[in-house]
């Protein structure tokens, strides 16, 4: 939609963990040689935190992309499973035969990596979203870090999760688990100057030559009203591009911005951030603790065309084909425009046909 307008190759905001729009902020940065010193040294279990969208699974995909031949790395994402089903899930991620009781997965699984072990390779699981296994399931992994040589682990795991897979391995119950990681680190948000070199680095990723579509009061709204949490600044860009597009600006101010809040916030959809001292729409300069929990981008409802448009596309029914959405990248999870950017649309259109 917008990207010959703003000169972009692809959408820079996509909430698509690619590694290639990776910013190596400081604590991502430092996360990254945390994670690469607990896998290069194999240190056996390393645990990675931080809060919805801060950039964990973006981060261990970039790890993943710059592992050596020598490492083999399995990751599970899908983490509401019990014991026997995350078992039967890691093998089938090291592409081996699920198939047969605990026993058979155990040996099977423990004979692949004495082969890869003797190949000198490290063997590497990675689990993310692991604030959502039950205890029995990560009692399972812990029993997964038994599989060794005298000296050596077989198997290094790296859980990934939100703050609460932390405070959960203070559990009597995950005791054992706890006493085996080695690497902890919690990745925090970006700071204001690091929001706007954020935002201009995935522009520059995709394509734009310059900075400034952003301009400051923009890019400090953003940190603020984000809180520096990378998902949150990418849906409140996406938004802010479409409604510049929508509205024919060449730079996207605070007051663009500030429209794209308060209309998710009337329409039931708000972009906020949990701060520790409560729900703070710092954009409205408020604290309001009643506040529903900080929405998932794939959350969010798509608007519905402007009245008027019937059943119809509301695209192709006001629009010549070159500025309809026909990127295929634009999917249900990514931003969907609302009512009032059609008709905005549908206005710049006539305005240009005329």
């Amino acid at each position: 939609m917008y990207l010959d307008y703003y000169g972009l190759r692809e959408r820079p905001f996509s909430l698509s963990p690619n590694p290639k729009f990776f910013y190596p902020s400081s604590a991502h940065s430092a996360a990254l040689d945390h994670l690469e010193y607990g896998l290069t040294q194999n240190l056996g279990f390393i645990l990675l935190s931080g809060e919805i969208g801060s950039g964990k699974t973006t981060l261990l995909r970039r790890v993943h992309s710059h592992l050596g031949p020598e490492t083999e790395i399995a990751i599970v994402f899908n983490t509401n499973l019990s014991p026997s089903e995350l078992l039967k899930l890691v093998l089938q991620e090291f592409e081996l035969d699920s198939s047969g009781d605990k026993a058979d997965l155990l040996d099977r699984l423990n004979d692949y990596l004495i082969s890869r072990f003797a190949a000198g390779k490290n063997t590497v699981l990675v689990i993310d979203e692991a604030q959502n296994l039950s205890i029995p399931a990560l009692e399972e992994v812990r029993m997964l870090s038994n599989l060794q040589t005298e000296t050596t682990p077989l198997l290094q795991i790296v859980l990934a999760g939100q703050p609460e897979l932390a405070e959960r391995m203070r559990s009597p119950e995950l005791l054992q688990l706890a006493q085996r990681i080695t690497v902890h680190y919690h990745l925090t948000p970006l700071s204001r100057e690091e929001t706007g070199q954020y935002v201009n680095h995935r522009l520059l990723s995709a394509g734009r030559t310059g900075n400034g579509l952003f301009d400051s009061t923009a890019l400090d709204l953003i940190h603020a009203e984000s809180g520096g949490i990378p998902r949150i600044i990418n849906n409140l860009c996406d938004a802010a591009l479409v409604a510049g597009f929508a509205d024919g600006l060449e730079t996207l101010s605070g007051d663009v911005v500030r429209e794209v809040v308060e209309e998710r916030r009337k329409s039931g959809c708000p972009i906020s951030v949990l701060l520790a001292d409560g729900r703070k729409d710092v954009a409205l300069g408020h604290v309001d603790d009643s506040r529903s929990p900080v929405l998932n981008h794939e959350e969010l409802t798509p608007g519905a065309a402007p009245s008027g448009l019937g059943s119809e596309s509301p695209v192709s029914a006001v629009v010549e084909p070159p500025l309809a959405p026909q990127d295929e990248s634009w999917t249900a999870n990514d931003t969907q425009p609302s009512a009032r950017f059609w008709a905005r649309l549908r206005r710049r259109v006539i305005r240009k046909r005329s």
